[in-house]
């Protein structure tokens, strides 16, 4: 008996089926506080909040002569895209000075709201104003990339090391969701893994193919052809694509020039722009459609966000899963009611687990959870 169970388990049809550890759908919502740990060091965490507040301010506080020419204040890349903005539109209102007021009018009232995303939302159809702050966006965290030990320097072909990150949270996770996992079976592992990720960088991305090509050592093609296998939605747009096999892309750590700048603004979005012009609302339902399991990683619960995750298909219980790091009591509970707000049927009800401490603690605590 024993000698035919052992068989029965080395049949090729039994490891494939163990190796599929992610065997029902996870949705993962990243929040910016998903990508801190990203930074240029514990000191200097990746921008998010009144950290990347600051640093757009300051970066739209430009001021030029009485000969239109750049001053020293201000980032001087950002005042070069607005002169190919200016050249390309033909448009008055996207004029250099007009786009230079504007950026001026973004870093002034920028202290008085919750974030950016919330000021040009306040603003939406105002061209110029949109235009600035997109363009403020793009360059901070182009150079949060840039600064990232996950950068690749485009003078050394040598993959960026992962060991700074051995006990980060998406190593964690990754570590889970492909445990048992061979090199042969990793794309099965991967294809129920739903990311919605509300952040502008893409760190999730980088750090993913960063991983397989150390964990599994697959080539560049077959850690790209993975990530494909992953079906993401940047809900406000990212910087754009990375560079793949044979396609264009802006890499990882690029250093922003305004040409740069310039072909990237269009792809950072408003929310009116994401859930009335683009859609994407309709793409979250659609690809996560039948999802039973949510993991929310750095994440708010903001009211606008959440009506952009469009949980009205949840049907019965279903589980949340969320780091509430800073987050006080009373917040977690009006989140936690906004979850259940934003499904539409009275028996979709949530039930929620959730750790405190850190994304680490969470995976930790609960990602054995994800792969039954």
């Amino acid at each position: 008996m024993l000698r035919a169970v052992l068989v029965l388990a080395m049949r090729p049809e039994c490891r494939r089926r163990s190796d599929v550890l992610l065997q029902s759908p996870l949705t993962l919502v990243l929040g910016a506080g998903s990508s801190r740990d990203f930074g240029a060091s514990d000191k200097h965490p990746f921008p998010l909040g009144d950290d990347l507040r600051d640093k757009i301010a300051g970066a739209l506080q430009i001021s030029i002569d009485h000969f239109g020419n750049w001053e020293k204040t201000g980032s001087r890349e950002i005042f070069g895209a607005y002169q190919l903005i200016s050249r390309q539109s033909g448009d008055a209102k996207l004029s250099v000075s007009n786009l230079v007021s504007a950026g001026s009018k973004v870093a002034t009232a920028l202290p008085g709201c919750e974030s950016i995303d919330d000021l040009l939302e306040r603003h939406d159809g105002n061209l110029a104003f949109e235009c600035s702050g997109k363009l403020g966006i793009a360059k901070c965290i182009l150079d949060a990339e840039a600064r990232s030990p996950l950068r690749q320097n485009p003078e050394n072909i040598r993959l960026p090391a992962i060991d700074r990150y051995s006990r980060h949270w998406l190593a964690k996770f990754l570590h889970t969701i492909t445990k048992s996992a061979s090199q042969h079976t990793l794309p099965e592992a991967f294809k129920n893994l739903k990311v919605i990720n509300f952040n502008y960088d893409r760190c999730f991305e980088w750090y993913t193919h960063l991983w397989l090509r150390h964990v599994y050592g697959v080539t560049q093609s077959e850690a790209e052809s993975i990530l494909r296998s992953i079906e993401i939605v940047h809900p406000y747009g990212s910087l754009g694509a990375l560079p793949s096999t044979g396609a264009e892309g802006m890499p990882f750590g690029h250093q922003a020039e305004a040409r740069d700048l310039f072909s990237i603004w269009r792809n950072i979005l408003t929310y009116s722009e994401s859930s009335e012009r683009d859609d994407r609302p309709k793409k979250i339902f659609e690809m996560t459609k039948g999802c039973k399991r949510y993991v929310f990683v750095g994440f708010a619960f903001h009211q606008q966000n959440m009506n952009l995750l469009n949980l009205r298909h949840v049907s019965g219980p279903f589980d949340v899963y969320a780091t509430t790091v800073a987050m006080p009591a009373p917040r977690w509970d009006s989140a936690q009611q906004r979850v259940r707000a934003c499904v539409g049927n009275p028996r979709a009800r949530p039930n929620f687990s959730s750790s405190d401490l850190s994304a680490q603690d969470l995976v930790d605590k609960f990602g054995d959870r994800w792969t039954i």
